[in-house]
């Protein structure tokens, strides 16, 4: 591959003799695959010599690459380049040097994705999740509206919630996460099917004392019929309520 991209004998033996060199031909090779220009796989390769130089002590080794590496080297790789002139903030450079080392290290396999630090209400859905398939028996579709009912909610939640869990939750948090729901655009039907979601996950919420009691109470009345908007708006990246288990 790098025999196609670089004409020059004297830039092709450097690149040949850099650290990574079959690696980054698979990676070339790879991008000429997804139909990439000759013109960006010159800049590519320009790129990658400069990324495998930063880690030339991890080319003999099966030592996975952290993110935070990738980071911590494209930031000199950026001071680098205003130190010199060549930059006037190196802003651009560093981000392009960072995308580009995480693209390549993961193709490769070599990439230490960060964990994902699960979510405050993770193991509250676990829990329910568990209860309701095995104390419950319920179909795995009754238990998918629920638990999207729930999550719905307790996302929404979390900038209230100030680290106190669902301790703290009131009627009135239930009551304006569906006036939210409804100036989204969420019809009657769906209201009442996340009230009633809401409610289930709630008493089991009480039981496993998670909250003092059930914030529904035994007689509560939700407002549901809250005038719906003219026109129901699902924008990109809106939830859209499941269909309801038969």
């Amino acid at each position: 591959m790098l025999e196609k991209l670089l004409k020059n004998p004297e830039v092709l033996a450097r690149h040949k003799s850099a650290p990574f060199a079959e690696e980054r031909e698979r990676y070339l090779a790879h991008k000429s695959d997804q139909k990439y220009a000759e013109s960006t796989l010159i800049r590519l390769a320009s790129e990658l010599l400069l990324v495998s130089d930063h880690f030339r002590s991890y080319e003999t080794s099966t030592e996975k690459i952290c993110v935070s590496e990738i980071q911590e080297a494209a930031e000199k790789w950026a001071a680098s380049q205003c130190d010199s002139g060549r930059a006037q903030t190196g802003k651009w450079s560093g981000m392009f040097f960072a995308r580009l080392a995480t693209d390549w290290f993961r193709f490769l396999g070599r990439l230490q994705e960060p964990v994902p630090k699960p979510c405050w209400y993770a193991s509250l859905l676990e829990d329910y999740v568990s209860f309701m398939t095995h104390e419950q028996n319920l179909s795995r579709k009754t238990i998918h509206n629920r638990c999207w009912h729930a999550e719905q909610f307790l996302q929404w939640y979390k900038p209230r919630r100030r680290g106190l869990g669902i301790s703290s939750i009131q009627i009135t948090d239930i009551d304006d996460f569906l006036k939210t729901c409804s100036n989204r655009g969420w019809s009657r039907s769906s209201l009442a099917c996340s009230a009633g979601a809401l409610r289930m996950f709630f008493r089991h919420a009480s039981m496993r004392q998670w909250c003092d009691s059930c914030p529904f109470g035994e007689c509560v009345r939700m407002q549901l019929f809250w005038p719906p908007p003219a026109r129901r708006d699902y924008r990109a990246g809106a939830a859209r309520p499941p269909a309801q288990a038969g």
